[in-house]
């Protein structure tokens, strides 16, 4: 896996091939799983795989999704239709078409911040696609978060659960949010989670919650997304997140969809999501808070970040 991602210069090619019936069924409903082939060449020129069979469909739905007539976005699964296959040690990929990230380095510098304040991201990398021998351009690919990232990110994963478009971790929403990973049986500890914000008090919210949270990587999960101006994340209006249980039952918080970011104002005490706005009524939480965006703002002014990002840009 580490000859895919980490390397943002030089970039890497793809070739997606896909068979007119894979075309047809995709302008019928893009969401479908097709068949296609896959030609993977290196910045040197060397094939790391060579018409691989890969199942794709089309990623995006609100800003994002684009047709086959634009720059589409897709998903990509060695493993769908031929069970046990995988390209350089994935299951899964993501090419996200950036059509939102004007800059075209958001995704990059915000999971390499989130990254720093030690919260479990995807890794990326930088790749050229052509579809059936035309150029669609420059797309970042990113790690998915299946079960071989969940493996090396954490301890044990008991479920994982996606969040979006005003979803929150309120009380009834265990059997509600899309379990992406893991047992059934993780909705009893997302259940009991939610029953615990709903009892907690506003004075003591955090230590009322420490058993059912891991609060250093919430609170930095949150801080970074607030820092960043990640408008469409889970501190801001509950979307593109996810909550990650271990056999424990602790949860945390993993962020996804940052591509519009790095241009809005956010307040630091502002918000929707639940956690956030129970923790900052609680004088105790409030300062763990206060502590995490002090640790980004700290991080963002070091020697040598700065210099990194607008190497990046210059690119």
């Amino acid at each position: 896996a580490a000859a895919l991602f980490g390397h943002l210069r030089p970039i890497a090619s793809i070739d997606l091939t896909l068979p007119g019936s894979s075309i047809d069924s995709l302008w019928n409903d893009p969401y479908a799983w097709v068949p296609a082939t896959l030609t993977w060449t290196d910045a040197d020129d060397e094939v790391l795989t060579r018409d691989q069979p890969v199942a794709v469909r089309v990623k995006g739905k609100i800003g994002s999704y684009r047709d086959l007539d634009g720059k589409t976005a897709f998903k990509l699964d060695f493993a769908r239709f031929w069970p046990d296959a995988t390209f350089s040690g994935v299951d899964e990929l993501t090419l996200n078409n950036m059509v939102q990230d004007y800059n075209r380095i958001n995704e990059v510098l915000a999971y390499d911040l989130f990254e720093r304040m030690g919260v479990a991201v995807p890794r990326s990398s930088y790749v050229w696609l052509r579809l059936d021998g035309a150029d669609f351009g420059l797309y970042l690919n990113v790690e998915a978060l299946d079960g071989r990232w969940r493996d090396q990110h954490f301890a044990s994963t008991l479920g994982m659960f996606e969040g979006e478009y005003g979803e929150d971790l309120f009380v009834g929403m265990a059997y509600q949010l899309d379990l992406d990973g893991g047992e059934e049986a993780a909705r009893l500890s997302l259940h009991a989670l939610t029953e615990a914000i709903e009892r907690a008090p506003r004075v003591g919210f955090m230590e009322a919650l420490a058993p059912y949270l891991d609060w250093d990587e919430v609170l930095a999960m949150m801080a970074t997304e607030v820092f960043i101006g990640h408008w469409d994340g889970y501190a801001s209006t509950r979307n593109n997140y996810f909550v990650h249980f271990d056999n424990d039952g602790v949860a945390r918080l993993v962020p996804w969809g940052v591509d519009q970011v790095f241009a809005y104002d956010l307040g630091f005490y502002e918000g929707d999501g639940l956690l956030l706005r129970g923790c900052v009524e609680d004088p105790v939480c409030r300062l763990g808070w206060e502590d995490k965006l002090s640790e980004v703002a700290a991080i963002v002014t070091s020697d040598g970040y700065l210099g990194w990002a607008d190497g990046l840009a210059d690119h």
